[in-house]
């Protein structure tokens, strides 16, 4: 079981959710009858999990076929296919899981750049004590607005940043100094506490060691990520979709089965077959097989009406859950 802040391999929070998710679609559009489930939680979330030997461990050698194609790369989609007396496709269940394009360092130095050439200009704008200009400064409402929103930001580190020895004299001294020093020493401390928090992100990112995908573009899956109470939630708000997916779903006809179809991104020999669980691969000119498939919207298949269920984003990739349901 996963604990917060605990550091856990990305395959296996993605392959322990993905076997709670098949228990819990199973459940929901009544393949199994409901006194094979019983009541449990998980991500803080109430579910039914299957507890019948056979049907559990059939699942559990799903996940571990799963897992093993998840850490080489070669997944796109994982369907969850409900299936009807005749073996035809009624609806699908897919997750489908993508790389997010990964933060480069120098987007962040760019904007950083960029912001501290807006604030040398918005500093320049602010006229120094006894100047020349110091009545027209006094008069540059702009100018005030904004050393009144860098105040309003954060008082207390301003503050904090304003009474520092390196940044002048304090006390009294400010209303000596008059209007257009205090506007100008409120800029300067907006500019040293926004260093500040810089230099903290950074450090907390190192400390992290976040994720990056590997240089030909692949998600490395047995990378370690944190498991934090944000990723928790993300994972919990797509078992409450799903549990209340039947309410805009056909129930399903008596004698309905289900099967679980993995998409590869490339053609080939597919998941590592082993004697005593199989694959068998799906062939598209067959029209009962080619429904159960969501990337072949071939000529001849029924018409789809596409659910978006759920999108959500950790790690580096999004995972996307969305219910293809045919029309009869």
């Amino acid at each position: 079981m996963n604990e917060h802040g605990a550091r856990v391999v990305l395959s296996d929070v993605i392959c322990e959710f993905l076997e709670v998710a098949i228990h819990l679609i199973l459940f929901v559009r009544g393949i199994y009858p409901p006194e094979l489930f019983e009541s449990t939680q998980k991500y803080g979330c109430p579910i039914r999990t299957a507890r019948h030997p056979g049907l559990t461990s059939y699942i559990q050698q799903i996940i571990r076929s799963i897992k093993a194609e998840l850490q080489k790369g070669t997944i796109h989609r994982i369907c969850i296919v409900t299936l009807d007396s005749t073996g035809q496709a009624l609806d699908r269940f897919v997750f489908e899981m993508s790389m997010l394009q990964a933060f480069e360092g120098k987007v962040l130095s760019s904007a950083l750049a960029q912001l501290d050439q807006d604030q040398d200009v918005a500093m320049n704008n602010v006229a120094a004590p006894n100047s020349k200009n110091s009545r027209v400064a006094s008069m540059d409402e702009k100018g005030k607005s904004k050393a009144t929103d860098y105040q309003n930001d954060d008082q207390a580190n301003y503050h904090a940043d304003i009474d520092d020895p390196e940044m002048g004299e304090e006390g009294d001294d400010e209303e000596e100094d008059g209007e257009e020093a205090l506007l100008l020493r409120r800029a300067l401390a907006h500019g040293k506490y926004r260093r500040q928090r810089q230099q903290q992100h950074q450090q907390q990112q190192q400390q992290q060691q976040p994720y990056r995908p590997q240089e030909h573009g692949e998600v490395r899956f047995e990378s370690l990520i944190t498991f934090t109470t944000n990723v928790e939630a993300l994972l919990r708000a797509i078992l409450l979709k799903i549990s209340i997916c039947d309410s805009y779903l056909k129930p399903v006809v008596e004698d309905a089965s289900f099967t679980v179809v993995i998409e590869m991104k490339n053609a080939g020999v597919g998941p590592d077959a082993k004697p005593e669980f199989p694959w068998t691969p799906i062939c598209d000119s067959v029209p009962g097989e080619r429904s159960k498939l969501s990337t072949i919207p071939g000529k001849s298949s029924p018409q789809r009406r596409i659910i978006p269920v759920k999108t959500i984003s950790f790690a580096d990739i999004q995972l996307e859950l969305f219910i293809e349901q045919l029309k009869s």
